[in-house]
């Protein structure tokens, strides 16, 4: 949207790297500029109130930062600005069929790969390593590429127990939020990621209190 790049972008390139890896599946599947920016609203953001086709906006209590819809270049492309019954400056993703128009596209609603809508519902249910090879044979190579994220990491998902199973996925769900923070201000740095329990290797106890400067 505009927004100058800096080391925040690569933290987000690893967190989207860090989750394809274990799913199998790209976490923001985008057909288009605005279909991929539907995508991250809806799965980091607040749960919608009705399913995306049926509804003229996106009732999202977190969009991204104000300071990024405020200085972004191209936000007006895929955001309307508005006053709310307060005075103050507010910001709703446009709809599709708003979007569409004002374009002169045809835009369609992007194949959902996921049944659930956050991202610690998505790594919480997804299939262990050993149950994966139960699906089509197309499919079943899909998954088992997902096992690859915790060995990446150092850590074998189908050789561990389920308790510590559980453990490291409540690690990598706190370590990819950090990755995937919407606002770069807050999104962790190098130097606090490498700290975290999901990369040192200690108990996952509660989520993580990174250390700012």
């Amino acid at each position: 949207m505009g927004i100058p790049y800096t080391a925040a972008i690569d933290m987000w390139s690893l967190g989207c790297i860090a989750v394809e890896l274990f799913l199998g599946l790209p976490l923001f599947p985008g057909t288009s500029e605005y279909n991929q920016i539907t995508r991250i609203v809806e799965l980091l953001g607040c749960e919608p109130f009705s399913r995306p086709q049926f509804r003229t906006y996106l009732p999202f209590d977190r969009l991204p930062p104000q300071h990024m819809l405020d200085n972004g270049k191209q936000v007006a492309q895929f955001f309307d600005c508005y006053v709310d019954s307060y005075g103050q400056k507010k910001y709703r993703l446009k709809s599709i069929e708003q979007y569409s128009r004002e374009r002169n596209t045809q835009e369609q609603v992007g194949k959902q790969y996921f049944s659930h809508k956050t991202l610690p519902e998505i790594i919480r249910n997804a299939p262990l390593a050993s149950s994966r090879h139960s699906s089509s044979a197309r499919h079943g190579q899909e998954l088992e590429r997902g096992k690859h994220c915790f060995l990446f990491f150092g850590v074998i998902a189908n050789e561990i127990h389920p308790f510590t199973e559980a453990n490291n996925r409540a690690a990598f769900i706190d370590f990819c939020q950090g990755l995937l923070n919407l606002n770069p201000l807050e999104r962790w740095t190098p130097q606090q990621v490498k700290q975290h329990p999901f990369i040192t290797g200690e108990k996952f106890s509660r989520p993580f209190n990174v250390c700012r400067p």
